[in-house]
């Protein structure tokens, strides 16, 4: 499965691919890119929408400013999270993927 994966998903590093689709809470750091590709959100209002606890929500936002497919962007106090076109390509290229299998 591992090689079909990599021959969709080949421009993109392995950090990103193990984040989004074989490590544990792979699905939820999914649902949380999906949340961001309708618009910035602080963690507070993803929380609310995935119905999922802050701290979740934070320790997940977290590894996917490490691995580059979302930013913050500070508005005063505020933190806002918003997808980067890096996590826009890889959330289309999975959703592709599991549209073939």
């Amino acid at each position: 499965m591992h090689n079909v994966v990599n021959l969709h998903l080949k421009d993109l590093n392995d950090q990103q691919i193990i984040l989004l689709v074989f490590s544990k809470g792979a699905k939820t750091r999914r649902q949380i890119l999906e949340t961001l590709l309708r618009g910035p959100k602080n963690c507070h209002q993803i929380a609310k929408e995935l119905k999922l606890d802050w701290w979740t929500v934070q320790k997940h936002l977290k590894k996917l400013k490490e691995a580059n497919l979302i930013k913050q962007v500070k508005l005063g106090r505020i933190i806002f999270y918003k997808s980067t076109y890096e996590g826009e390509k890889l959330l289309k290229n999975l959703n592709s993927y599991n549209e073939c299998k």
